[in-house]
């Protein structure tokens, strides 16, 4: 990222979206007026329901890589680098790079176990059946406590957990807003 008014810019831009998108497919989230009608038509939920799903994993997917993006961009531009190592996670690297640089990582750990939920979404699609599997939904709990699973074995995503998502973020962005905007 370019400066950090361009990551929170991009960042509400991927909120808006969510939201947008998120009220014309997720019962939970449309207007009342839509819900009635979908009611009275009989609509199935189940396709609501795997619609709202792709959607919650595609924002937090989104804005997990603008975080990421944002963060390694404004390590490589600190004073000290060290590099990342083969079996290191981006979140501890990102933390190492700050603490070399005697910065503060806000929320490193809440970050550390955001993480397997992403590492759970792209590497097992959310579906929780493998220890390993398992093992990350333990460590995602950390940061959305309520998380759930479908009696189906899939991870049940919810707003909340992602409006959480959204905050640490910014308040991320916010924490080293100074030395983005000195880098770029």
């Amino acid at each position: 990222m370019h400066s950090a008014q361009l990551a929170h810019d991009t960042l509400n831009l991927l909120w808006n979206n969510y939201l947008t998108l998120a009220e014309t497919v997720d019962p939970e989230l449309m207007p009342d007026e839509k819900l009635e009608q979908l009611v009275k038509m009989n609509a199935k939920w189940r396709p609501f329901r795997i619609s709202a799903w792709l959607c919650q994993q595609s924002y937090f997917l989104s804005a997990w890589t603008l975080f990421e993006y944002y963060a390694r961009t404004l390590c490589d531009r600190l004073e000290k680098q060290t590099s990342k190592t083969r079996m290191e996670s981006t979140i501890a690297w990102i933390g190492r790079s700050m603490e070399l640089n005697r910065l503060k990582f806000e929320n490193q750990e809440w970050f550390e176990s955001a993480n397997s939920l992403r590492n759970l979404i792209v590497h097992s699609g959310t579906h929780v059946t493998s220890p390993r599997s398992k093992g990350l939904l333990d460590k995602a709990k950390v940061a959305f406590p309520e998380i759930e699973i479908w009696p189906d074995g899939y991870v049940r995503l919810e707003s909340d957990q992602l409006s959480d998502l959204r905050i640490k973020i910014a308040d991320f962005i916010d924490s080293t807003a100074t030395l983005a905007n000195e880098a770029s």
